[in-house]
């Protein structure tokens, strides 16, 4: 399965999908390079009508679109999806973009971007049940090739090679998590001891409380340093020196570079520790 960005003028009059310039440079091009055929894929767009002035959709186009390809990719069961394109990348994979306010502006919208970074990669896409690999957009790449230069030509028929490979290949696998709970001194010790052993490596770590506001109580923190891994230690624990000792200097050696902080509480917590901010950044 194929999926555009949205239908050119003659796509829109025609109500067909790749059947103007950058639908034919698709067949000529992309396909026959990676030895597909037009017969043997369902082509679609992420978003159904052709916006005004041809400009590229917003977000709020795509979250408006997208049930029909919901509807499409339920009918379909394609085995691998294709992107083509920054829109049809946010529409199933929904990215950091942000949809203005109802009485906003739509020029005030977040554009869509992000397939330079994400082209190329075989991502399993647990909703749609198979995998998914975004690629530029035909319409950018005929331009390049006009101007002479087919180099992002040829990366986007290496995804679309790397698609036809995934044809076969079946889902990954899926471990259960497994949690363990640190509710004594000697669990906590243990656990951070662990950790350490980590760095170097990306290491998620997250406060847990009752709450959300100034008022709510630390009960805890949590940690993962391996896929399928994680731990909990009980915040009371903390007030044992060792453990304390144990966790500042698990901060110091995991978390090398930068800290991420995604709400005041967890910085306020930092603070309570007495850790210093110069690391801290705002997420």
């Amino acid at each position: 399965m194929l999926v555009g960005e949205a239908p050119d003028d003659t796509e829109d009059r025609l109500d067909r999908p790749f059947v103007g310039k950058s639908g034919k440079f698709l067949v000529r091009h992309m396909l026959r390079g990676s030895g597909l055929d037009r017969e043997d894929l369902f082509l679609t767009n992420a978003v159904r009508c052709r916006s005004e002035n041809n400009k590229t959709p917003t977000i709020t186009h795509i979250r408006n679109c997208r049930s029909y390809l919901e509807d499409e990719v339920a009918a379909v069961k394609p085995r691998v999806i294709v992107l083509l394109g920054n829109v049809a990348l946010h529409s199933v994979i929904p990215l950091k973009a942000k949809a203005p306010p109802q009485n906003a502006s739509a020029k005030k919208e977040s554009a869509v971007s992000g397939i330079t970074k994400w082209r190329g990669k075989a991502i399993w896409h647990s909703e749609f049940n198979c995998w998914v690999v975004p690629t530029f957009r035909p319409s950018g790449l005929m331009q390049k090739f006009k101007s002479g230069s087919r180099f992002d030509l040829d990366l986007a028929i290496r995804d679309l090679e790397l698609a036809t490979r995934l044809v076969k290949k079946a889902p990954p696998k899926r471990s259960t998590p497994k949690i363990y709970f640190a509710d004594t001194k000697e669990k906590a010790i243990k656990v951070l001891k662990e950790v350490q052993k980590s760095a170097g490596n990306i290491v998620s770590f997250d406060i847990e409380t009752t709450g959300l506001d100034s008022s709510s109580l630390f009960v805890g923190f949590s940690l993962s340093d391996v896929e399928g891994r994680g731990f909990f230690v009980d915040a009371d624990l903390l007030r044992d020196k060792r453990v304390d000792s144990l966790f500042r200097k698990f901060l110091v050696i995991v978390l090398i570079k930068r800290v991420y902080i995604i709400m005041r509480l967890v910085r306020d917590f930092w603070e309570w520790r007495g850790m210093g901010l110069g690391r801290v950044r705002d997420f």
